[in-house]
């Protein structure tokens, strides 16, 4: 299974500014959401979900 970090309509991208400041995108046109962060453990995603305030999403078996 893989995850990504959803915060409300915007989804983790990547870490910036040495890890200090996380960047987001918005899922607002057809394929979008591929360019999201994809995380391959849980744990990890989970971990970047608490720090942001976001939640993780399991992702689709096409995607």
């Amino acid at each position: 299974m893989k995850w990504r970090v959803r915060v409300n309509n915007m989804y983790f991208l990547r870490w910036e500014d040495g890890g200090l400041a996380p960047v987001f995108m918005i899922n607002d046109s057809l394929g979008k959401l591929k360019e999201a962060c994809i995380f391959i453990h849980y744990t990890a995603a989970k971990h970047v979900a608490g720090h942001v305030g976001g939640v993780v999403e399991r992702v689709g078996d096409d995607e």
